[in-house]
Order: structure tokens, then sequence, then C-alpha cells
């Protein structure tokens, strides 16, 4: 797709994403060439080019550096990984994951949704973004440490909205910095980050103290081996 010559095809991309990939797909086919400022991009859409990525050739893929560039944010889970690192992570995970352990996680996102909608009468009006994010943080909270976080709604609530937006400008930025770098929206995210992070150390804590009674998924991953004995630290 033409695009400016300076910043490429960022102001298409920050203007509306969705519409921008469904329209890039249609128009230019499932392997579409880009530009976001000096960075090169490319949107694969197409099954068999998805196929490489995500499974025969992914060693060749690493994450995007904006990403790469968010270490205070995402640290060095595998969410940001790649390559060996990320296969680490995978091999040490995958036990919690098996699918009768699924089914519980599934039956507890039914069970906190109804939890939500028992709140809700007819004739009520709802601010149905606040009301997801809040559905979400429960469904987080009770999958992964079995903890009811309802009173933290709304300190994680603040602390959330501010990450997501000083994320996507740092996504949408021609020159994205790294996340430790000062500039006001970085103040802003660190701070946002302390304060999820006190709540999720408070969980984590919480977790060790039951010790085996505990039977959440993160419980699992905090005990979780892979074959040669390595385990997640505390900060992965």
């Amino acid at each position: 797709p033409p695009g400016h010559p300076l910043i490429g095809n960022l102001r298409e991309f920050s203007a509306d994403r969705l519409a921008a990939y469904t329209r890039w797909s249609r128009e230019y086919g499932d392997v579409v060439p880009l530009r976001f400022g000096p960075l090169p991009g490319m949107l694969v859409t197409g099954p068999e080019g998805v196929r490489q990525v995500a499974v025969t050739k992914n060693s060749a893929f690493i994450r995007p550096l904006v990403l790469r560039q968010m270490h205070m944010t995402f640290g060095d889970g595998m969410f940001v990984a790649s390559g060996p690192d990320w296969l680490r992570h995978r091999r040490i995970a995958q036990p919690a994951f098996h699918r009768p352990r699924i089914a519980t996680y599934g039956q507890r996102m039914v069970d906190e949704a109804d939890h939500v909608l028992r709140g809700w009468a007819p004739g009520d009006r709802r601010n149905l973004n606040s009301e997801m994010s809040h559905l979400t943080l429960m469904i987080a909270a009770r999958t992964l440490f079995d903890a009811d976080i309802e009173r933290d709604l709304p300190e994680l609530d603040g602390a959330l909205e501010t990450v997501q937006r000083e994320v996507n400008a740092h996504l949408n930025s021609v020159v994205p910095l790294p996340d430790r770098v000062p500039p006001p929206g970085n103040l802003r995210l660190r701070r946002a980050v302390r304060r999820l992070d006190a709540v999720i150390a408070r969980l984590l804590d919480e977790t060790r103290r039951a010790g085996d009674d505990a039977d959440h998924l993160m419980a699992l991953l905090m005990r979780a081996r892979s074959d040669d004995g390595e385990r997640l630290s505390p900060l992965e």
C-alpha cells in the first residue's frame, strides 16, 4: 500500500487498526509489505503464510521491536520471548494447560459472567467497555489465582487504562522509544505497572503461603519444572 514518505503506513494503521488490516488484506492479498516510520513490517493473512509464521518456520521470526522495547511493561515472559527463550517457557508451562484443566477454567469463566449479569437489571444503562474490562479482570484473577479481586477493581482499572493507552501510543509512534526512557508517557506507564505489580505480588505471595493446597493455574506454573529441572523465576 502506498504510504507517506516519512511515516509510511503508520497514519492509516493508527487511525483504525482493524479497518487498515481488513482493507490491506482485501486489496493487496495474503502477504502485504508495509512500513511504519523507519521500521519495515508485513501483514500475513493467508493460511499458508500464517502456518509458516506460526509453525513450520516459526524459529525464523522474532517479536516486533516495539514489543521488545517494552521490557519494563511485559518483562521476559512468553509474550515477548523468541527462539530458545520462548521454547524454554513453553516447555515448563505446557503441563498446566492440559485439556481437563482447560475445561475447569471454562466453567470459572461462565461462573464469573453469571455473577456480573446478576447485578444487571432491565432498563440499566451500562458502559460496556468498563463492564467487560471488569469481567476480564475477574476471570483472569479467578482462573490464574482462584482469587476474588473485586475490591481491587478501582485500583486495577486506572492502572490498566493507563497501560493500554501508553502501549498504544508506543505502537503508533513514528520513532518508538524504549519504556525505560523518561518522557511523561513512560513515567505514567511506570507508575501504572508498579500498581499492577503490587497486586500481582500479593496474589503470588498468597499462593506461596498456600503451598500444595493451591491448585490454580499460577500455582501450577510456580511448581512447574522442565525435564532438566528448570523452573520459571518469580518475575517470569
